[in-house]
């Protein structure tokens, strides 16, 4: 047995020497970097506000989008969602492509009911023209009967001729009144209800000068203003050259004529025609036969 080395004086027993240390460990992996921040969304996931002064995707389509929607409101409407979307793909609002897209379809509801409300109002006003024209076709045989034509004549002339309407038919105490040529009268009353005939020797405004009967019509109906205009001014005209001496065109006087209207044509079966002469400056006195001017 071999010996055993004596303890230390007054000290611990020795302590059994460490275990060796454990084996190396691999070098520990590198620190991560940060995740960058999502340029597009926050922790709440909602669009970024762009930073002051930035633009963004379709804000100045969208600001074009809104002006021309005011005044041609489908393109404005087609270029405001065109800009709307452009800005919604890249995550921002557009308020000036929203606003247009508003805009434009307000402007175009309140144009289609506008066109609706005259196309309504139209329709209406002709339908109510065409209800009101009478029924003539198919009714009645024609009459094969040629009708009597009124006397034909150029449109009246436009020179310096009648500077006075034409007299109308005139009544007076439920009569018609004649007119005779060489009669002389005063200018008639504003409602034509009096003539104050005058001796020619006298101031007078009018002189008769001619007169000729038109011929009926094959209904004996009123053939109307226009007709009954151009025929008398067409036979009075012809006259005043055999009366004064000179063409009316060379004349420093007027004519006139007093014709039959519609009531005298059918109360009293008038059908003449008197052509008056006048001087534009006033009153004459004495007869204008064969003035010569």
């Amino acid at each position: 047995m071999s010996e055993q080395p004596p303890p230390p004086s007054g000290g611990a027993p020795p302590q059994a020497a460490p275990p060796p240390p454990y084996p190396a460990q691999h070098p520990p992996y590198p620190p991560q970097p940060p995740y960058p921040p999502n340029p597009q969304h926050t922790l709440g996931g909602g669009p970024v506000a762009p930073p002051p002064g930035a633009d963004y995707p379709g804000k100045t389509l969208g600001v074009v989008g809104l002006i021309v929607a005011i005044f041609a409101n489908v393109i404005g409407i087609v270029i405001s969602a065109i800009a709307l979307d452009q800005s919604k793909r890249a995550g921002f609002r557009n308020g000036p492509a929203k606003a247009g897209v508003i805009v434009g379809s307000v402007l175009l509801g309140a144009g289609l009911l506008i066109g609706l409300v005259f196309a309504v109002v139209g329709i209406a006003i002709g339908l109510t023209a065409a209800l009101t024209v009478p029924f003539t076709g198919g009714q009645s045989a024609p009459s094969t009967a040629a009708p009597t034509p009124m006397p034909s004549a150029p449109a009246p002339y436009l020179g310096p001729g009648p500077s006075e309407p034409a007299l109308p038919g005139e009544t007076f105490g439920g009569q018609s009144i004649e007119y005779a040529v060489g009669d002389c009268f005063m200018e008639p009353t504003a409602d034509y209800g009096h003539v104050q005939f005058v001796d020619c020797a006298a101031p007078h405004d009018y002189e008769v000068y001619a007169d000729f009967t038109v011929p009926d019509t094959t209904d004996g109906s009123y053939p109307g203003v226009d007709r009954m205009s151009l025929a008398a001014d067409s036979g009075c005209r012809d006259a005043y050259a055999d009366f004064t001496g000179v063409p009316w065109e060379a004349s420093v006087y007027d004519y006139q004529f007093v014709a039959p209207d519609d009531y005298t044509w059918a109360s009293f079966d008038d059908r003449t025609i008197s052509c008056v002469i006048s001087d534009p400056s006033g009153p004459t006195t004495g007869t204008l036969r064969s003035v010569g001017r």
